[in-house]
């Protein structure tokens, strides 16, 4: 062939390949429509004092901080450089164990320096109380000096939660009665299991929660329970309605749980079934908090690289899925009506070091602490309408933005994908989870959308 003829097949090739790919892009869009549920993220039972329709408070985005005041070695501690709105006291080194490590031998220097640090940045607090001294152990010689044990005393409870109410009067809002309950009456634990975080009967916690309600209804009448935090997916709702059974329900104002889930699109299913329990003991009226949620991130200052994945929350996640599973969770949480969500964590806290979304020591960005940002600056002051897959491949959320424009956030749950948008909007614009700005789209209203969530809007 001579180098002519050879130069016009090359071309033509070429031209044939292009509208061969632009055909099957075209023939492979998804078409994409607006949700059909009506309800919002103001549908569901509100938080005393705040108003759903005024859209998704400051507060909802939530925080853990492991080492503001106990530093790892390297010295650093790690205040949050991204804007956020609750602070959820566990991890922090100031349960009952550290703030009186002796009966009446009280330390709080470092509970001190954390509430004025909320003060100061406008931080609402969450305090989980719990984690039982040895000298109040009503069994003081099991696993963590008795810690998971209840008091052997009620009065030694009381004591500590007046005490602890008095002090920060006005200054803490909420008081979680235990950390990630299990009950043995409920389920068998396997041969050589370590205790957990509670070692008691429901009764006992049962007893707990209710002089709790009443020693803060005396002490700081403003403050709200939330119960026990359960965990586990669907064996954790059987722990939550057994506390219920139990009678723990007369003594709660809010319920929690934690939302640990290997893909964030499982979140939704769980509230569903949460709100079943809550309606089968008469407590709809109940605001529902996740009090703790997070993914494992693969991370280069630990040399952690991504692993295989296993259906768990503890996959290590490569850093731009991890960031998209941030901001999908916080999404359809919103969407679902919760009212806080504590993501799990910052700046990292063994045995989970890779669960914090910023990097060495809560000190450098990373794409998680970007996703955090923006899902927030999409979702502060927006109501969010309902989530809805769609040939199994997408999910689409309403979202009505501050302000009161229309839009939708969306993605991808597997590979990326052509959207054809059509049926939402004629010309518009789409905001991604990791760019900068935004980009138009043109006269086919099509667009790329992958795992990480977009805002598309008019």
């Amino acid at each position: 062939m001579k180098p002519r003829q050879w130069i016009q097949s090359s071309v033509l090739a070429g031209v044939f390949f292009y509208v061969s790919i632009s055909a099957a892009i075209a023939q492979s869009a998804v078409k994409v429509t607006a949700p059909v549920g009506t309800s919002t993220s103001a549908s569901f039972a509100p938080l005393a004092g705040e108003d759903p329709k005024a859209g998704v408070p400051p507060t909802y985005f939530g925080l853990h901080i492991h080492h503001l005041d106990v530093p790892y070695k390297a010295g650093a501690s790690s205040w949050p450089f991204v804007p956020f709105g609750a602070w959820r006291l566990f991890g922090a080194y100031v349960q009952w164990n550290d703030l009186e490590p002796q009966k009446g031998q009280w330390n709080f220097q470092r509970l001190d320096r954390y509430v004025d640090e909320a003060g100061r940045n406008n931080i609402e607090l969450l305090f989980t109380l719990g984690r039982t001294p040895q000298w109040a152990s009503a069994r003081p010689d099991e696993e963590c000096k008795g810690c998971a044990a209840e008091p052997a005393s009620i009065e030694d409870w009381k004591n500590y939660v007046r005490t602890v109410a008095r002090r920060y009067k006005g200054k803490i809002k909420f008081y979680e009665v235990w950390n990630e309950p299990r009950f043995y009456e409920l389920e068998k634990a396997p041969p050589n299991a370590k205790i957990g975080y509670y070692s008691g009967t429901v009764a006992a916690l049962v007893e707990l929660a209710k002089a709790a309600k009443e020693v803060l209804a005396e002490e700081d009448p403003a403050a709200r329970v939330v119960s026990p935090s359960f965990v586990s997916a669907d064996l954790g709702l059987r722990r939550l309605a057994f506390f219920f059974k139990a009678g723990g329900g007369k003594y709660i104002d809010i319920a929690s749980f934690h939302y640990y889930v290997d893909v964030p699109e499982k979140i939704p299913d769980i509230t569903r079934k949460l709100r079943s329990i809550l309606t089968t003991y008469q407590l709809d009226r109940l605001p529902i908090f996740n009090t703790e949620s997070g993914f494992t991130f693969a991370r280069d200052d630990l040399s952690i690289g991504p692993g295989v994945r296993k259906g768990s929350f503890e996959d290590v996640l490569p850093d731009r899925l991890g960031a998209a599973y941030v901001s999908r969770a916080l999404i359809l949480g919103a969407s679902d009506g919760l009212r806080r969500f504590y993501l799990f964590n910052w700046d990292g806290e063994p045995p989970h070091p890779t669960m914090g979304i910023a990097a060495v020591r809560g000190s450098v960005a990373t794409p998680m602490t970007r996703a955090y940002q923006q899902t927030r600056n999409w979702l502060l002051g927006s109501v969010v309408g309902p989530c809805e897959s769609q040939r199994g491949k997408l999910v689409i959320c309403n979202i009505q933005l501050k302000g009161g424009r229309s839009g939708w956030l969306a993605w991808a749950t597997d590979q990326e994908l052509v959207a054809d948008l059509s049926s939402l909007l004629s010309t518009g614009h789409v905001q991604r989870l990791l760019g900068d700005g935004e980009d138009s789209l043109g006269d086919s209203s099509r667009t790329t959308i992958g795992p990480e969530p977009v805002l598309i809007y008019q």
